[in-house]
């Protein structure tokens, strides 16, 4: 400023003597008019750059309510997903103790389902037993049948001789009849020939004497013979009665036949039944698998669970690290334009993923609804099944009342028959004693006739002219022979009798067998009644594992019924948290409008600052002028100096106006900086707080999602146990109440059929031992079996390590396969036991082994549960039969045992020597 004097003085000094005064006056016009036409110009531009400015501050004033709208906004937004992940945390959390406990619940159902095929193999083998014993019983029966026979041919050939019997006594009565008259007229002839032969009185007297005695014979004879008369009658009525038996017999045996029949069909019907059963217990064996498979896979996928909540809770500090760090790099917002647009892509990309998500979640929504019809539909089949079992069970326990009345029936008609034969055994006895006493009565008669015979040869002797003496001997001698005829028919008669007697006899040890055999039925009958007894009590244990998990399926349903509003709740949750995420768009989007118009207001407001820069250029340009016009007019401006120090005071207002104005615009670009820098922090915010929310929801979806499959893999799990359980237990009370059954049918058979022959016996014990090592057969296959299901269910429950989420959801799950067949050790068997085949059962041993030592065999053999017995009797299992037996075999085909070679008995433990 103080050079500006001196330069003007030196143009004015130059100027003044070229212009004068017209220079000086038109200088300070042509001035006024530039001051007066500068000063408009600044007041229009300052104007213009405070309305600017004004509209500016008004514009950043409303981005900045709009953005504190939006952060208020998102802030109850944020604190609902932050309670809905606290919420979700919650429901994982339970949902994983669902988990263990179901998993507990699991084991359980495989420990009861291990009891059950225990229970099964042991009713399997009282079955075994049952049927043997049933088989020995109708052995019995056969041969209990072939002496009925046999008694009743006695009886019709008894008959046939009392008959005949009574056909001799008329005879003989007859005889005795004409003996009389004979008896009679010779009395009549001997009365003239004693008057005739005086000299022979004597003689005749002691004839008469011995006539008469025979008289007082014959006439006790006769005496007799009306006895054995009314014997003969009361005989005749007994047979009578005994026919009349023989034909209520005949009646019952056909009643029986015809009960027979029907049981036949009954029995038709319960096979049938059975079959269906079998294949229902084959079905029961394939869901049996798929459960074990099922299972596995919640193991899996309840290990996936574990992993993703840890990698999820890694996420979320992961994510709370990274909130950290973008909040320490919010400062950076120099490349932070070419983020927002990669973020913005991000974003597009993650609601495209959401988008799919929610049409998976949809679709895993669709399958747990399906899933939950699948469910009901397996209850209403599982509840029809009980009904059926039920229905089942009332038929066997009805058929089971009508069984014991039919043995109560046949218990009654053979008290009836024990009447019968008591009474028979009477009749014997009498006709015993009758067949003594005619044994007397011929010994008198013969010593009778021997005197007769005495005497008339000492007559003969003495009158041998008396013809008619010898007449009466001759007919006397062809009495005696009619006598000896009769008596050798009465001897002839009591052979017979004798003989009937002797088949009496054996009638009565056969008896006397049957009776013993019979208290072995009936101590059979009772060991089957108390098998029955413990059968029911199976049964009604079944019965209540069966209501328990009928209660569980109830709870289930119950937990499923409650888990439904739980999902609809997600949905609503997921609807809600898309409509966030569309609104957490929309606002990116006006945000990013926001920046766009942010960034041209910047731009202009870089332009206006550029214009504001070159009209002060143009202005310092015009000062520069002014001063060189100052410098040319000072010369003539000497006499107006006041003018100048005016002029002078006026350009230093102006020049000290100019920085703050300056200031003013540095103040207002810094603002105006600070303003956008602001606005690109919170976009950054708000694009940092949607990301992290898109990140937890797409988190909560997975989880969501996980979680639904975690449940429908349970679900699923859980009905096909339940199927499977309530299938195992209607076949096993089918099988109990068809075993209950077939014992009382097998008890009628024992009380309605007889005993066979003995070599029938023996082609049937053959056919029952091909049997058992049939049944051997299947139950060595069967045990295989459930060794391959026991160690293929092991495997599964001892996993190695959980595969990764995405390898476990494209590759099904699969059973272990068969176990792998390792190489045993040396020693004699290959393999140990397998299970305990002979739990329960008695085995006796005979003769030498060969492959394994005796010691080693009873080991074996109680190993398997058996029990050894020295001796074998009606209650020994199975008899081992080696080298040279010895009577303990006898002993053993007599009791009907099961027979089994040393091969045999190493295929049923499960061995096979090297």
């Amino acid at each position: 400023m103080d050079a500006l004097p001196v330069d003007t003085t030196e143009l004015i000094a130059g100027v003044v003597g070229t212009l004068l005064l017209l220079g000086l006056g038109i200088g300070l016009g042509l001035t006024r008019k530039r001051q007066a036409q500068l000063q408009a110009k600044q007041d229009q531009q300052r104007q213009a750059a405070a309305t600017a400015q004004a509209e500016q501050l008004a514009k950043l004033t409303q981005e900045n309510q709009k953005l504190t709208e939006a952060l208020a906004l998102a802030k109850p937004v944020v604190t609902a997903l932050e309670q809905e992940v606290q919420t979700l945390n919650q429901a994982n959390a339970k949902l994983t103790e669902d988990l263990k406990t179901q998993t507990l619940a699991t084991q359980q159902r495989e420990a009861e389902l291990k009891q059950l095929r225990l229970q099964t193999k042991s009713v399997q083998a009282e079955l075994t037993d049952q049927k043997n014993q049933n088989q020995i019983l109708g052995d019995e029966t056969a041969q209990l049948r072939h002496t009925r026979q046999t008694l009743v041919t006695d009886l019709e050939a008894l008959s046939a001789q009392n008959q005949a019997l009574s056909d001799q006594v008329k005879r003989l009565s007859s005889e005795s009849q004409s003996l009389n008259d004979r008896l009679d007229t010779l009395t009549a002839e001997q009365q003239p020939l004693l008057d005739r032969a005086t000299f022979l009185e004597t003689q005749i007297q002691t004839l008469s004497d011995t006539i008469d005695a025979l008289t007082h014979e014959n006439q006790t004879l006769v005496s007799q013979v009306t006895h054995l008369d009314s014997k003969t009658q009361t005989l005749s009525q007994e047979l009578e009665t005994l026919a009349h038996t023989r034909q209520s017999l005949t009646q019952e045996v056909d009643r029986l036949k015809t009960e027979k029949k029907a049981l036949t069909t009954e029995l038709g019907h319960l096979q049938t039944q059975y079959q269906v059963l079998n294949e229902e217990a084959a079905g029961v064996s394939t869901q049996t698998q798929e459960l074990t498979a099922q299972i596995a896979n919640l193991e899996l996928q309840n290990q996936r669970l574990e992993a993703e909540l840890t990698q999820q809770t890694t996420l979320n500090q992961q994510l709370t690290t990274q909130v950290t760090d973008f909040e320490s790099q919010c400062q950076a917002l120099a490349a932070e334009a070419q983020q927002r647009r990669q973020q913005q892509q991000t974003l597009e990309a993650d609601l495209a993923q959401a988008i799919a998500a929610r049409v998976d979640w949809e679709a895993d929504l669709e399958r747990l609804t399906s899933t939950q019809t699948e469910l009901e539909a397996a209850l209403t089949e599982a509840q029809s099944l009980i009904a059926v079992g039920d229905a089942s069970q009332q038929q066997a326990a009805e058929q089971i009342d009508a069984l014991r009345q039919q043995v109560k029936i046949l218990e009654i008609e053979k008290v009836e028959l024990g009447e019968a034969r008591q009474q028979a055994e009477v009749q014997a006895h009498q006709l015993q004693s009758e067949v003594e006493q005619l044994t007397a009565q011929q010994q008198r008669l013969e010593n009778k006739i021997k005197q007769q015979q005495r005497q008339l040869e000492v007559s003969q002797s003495e009158r041998q002219t008396q013809p008619e003496l010898q007449q009466a001997l001759q007919a006397a001698i062809a009495a005696q022979s009619d006598l000896e005829t009769d008596l050798q028919a009465a001897q002839e008669h009591i052979s017979d009798l004798q003989d009937q007697l002797v088949a009496q006899s054996d009638l009565e040890t056969h008896l006397q067998a049957a009776q013993e055999r019979i208290s072995d039925l009936q101590d059979q009958l009772e060991q089957l009644t108390q098998a029955q007894t413990t059968h029911t009590e199976d049964w009604e244990n079944a019965q209540q594992q069966l209501r328990d998990r009928n209660q569980q399926i109830q709870a289930l349903t119950q937990s499923l019924a409650a888990t439904q509003p739980i999902a609809e709740a997600l949905r609503e949750q997921v609807t809600e948290l898309e409509a966030q995420v569309q609104q957490a768009v929309t606002q990116a989007k006006t945000l990013q409008k926001q920046v766009a118009g942010l960034t041209q207001e910047k731009k202009q407001l870089q332009q206006q600052v550029q214009q504001q820069e070159r009209d002060r250029t143009c202005w310092q340009a015009t000062q520069a002028e002014l001063e060189q016009q100052q410098t040319q007019l000072a010369q003539d401006l000497q006499a107006q100096l006041q003018a100048n120090d005016q002029i002078q005071q006026d350009l230093q207002a102006a020049q000290a106006q100019i920085p703050d104005l300056t200031a003013q615009i540095q103040t207002l670009t810094q603002e105006q900086a600070q303003r956008d820098s602001q606005r690109l922090v919170e976009d950054h915010r708000t694009l940092q707080t949607t990301q992290t929310q898109l990140a937890k929801l797409q988190a909560e979806l997975d989880t969501l999602t996980a979680q639904q499959a975690t449940l429908e893999h349970l679900q699923q799990a859980n009905a096909d146990l339940e199927r499977q359980l309530q299938a195992q237990v209607n076949s096993q009370s089918s099988e109990s109440s068809n075993a209950t059954i077939a014992a009382l049918e097998q008890q009628l058979q024992t009380q309605t059929q007889e005993k066979q022959a003995l070599q029938d016996a023996m082609k049937l014990a053959k056919n029952m031992v091909v049997t058992l090592e049939q049944q051997i057969a299947t139950l060595i296959q069967e045990n295989q079996r459930l060794q391959a299901q026991a160690t293929a269910t092991s495997s599964i429950e001892a996993p190695a390590a959980p595969a990764s989420p995405e390898e476990s959801a494209l590759t099904p799950p699969t059973l272990a396969a068969e176990p792998e067949v390792t190489e045993p050790e040396a020693s004699p068997l290959v393999a140990e036991v397998p299970s305990q085949i002979f739990e329960g059962k008695s085995v006796v041993i005979t003769g030498k082994l060969e492959l394994i030592s005796a010691d080693r065999a009873k080991a074996l053999i109680e190993a398997a549960g058996g029990q050894i017995n020295a001796h074998a009797s009606s209650k020994t299992s199975y008899i081992i039969v080696g080298k040279n037996p010895g009577n303990k075999l006898k002993k053993a085909e007599k009791h009907g045992v099961p027979q089994l070679t040393e091969t045999q008995l190493l295929e049923m433990l499960g061995l096979t020597p090297d």
